[in-house]
């Protein structure tokens, strides 16, 4: 279930963020260590936005990563749990390629002459 909309949070400035509105917000009292603090303050002042905005912005980001890091776990997982050996194979074989042909360098993640050695 998800934790928030399924629409991602974007905020750039602190106006945007100011303009989300949820449907019953929460309002938290965080202690935080000196160290923290200082470290929040510094970050908002480099974007512009207010602390409050700021620790808004990063704990929607965090949630919305583990949101997609558990979705990419479950969809992993139907495709394991999937009876239908020829669409793994298919999977895979596409899932090989979308990792080399997404990267940066020109060097293969997965080179073929490596297969059944190191993956």
């Amino acid at each position: 279930m998800p934790l928030l909309p399924a629409t991602p949070l974007s905020c750039n400035n602190a106006d945007q963020l100011d303009k989300v509105e949820l449907s019953s917000p929460m309002t938290l009292t965080l202690n935080l260590s000196p160290e923290l603090e200082q470290y929040l303050l510094q970050e908002a002042n480099q974007h512009g936005l207010s602390v409050e905005a700021l620790a808004l912005q990063l704990l929607t980001n965090s949630i919305l990563l583990k949101q997609r890091q558990t979705e990419a776990v479950n969809l992993l997982q139907s495709w394991l749990d999937s009876e239908d050996e020829e669409e793994r194979q298919e999977t895979g074989q596409y899932l090989v390629q979308v990792l080399d042909d997404d990267r940066l360098s020109e060097r293969k993640l997965l080179p073929a002459e490596l297969k059944g050695i190191t993956w």
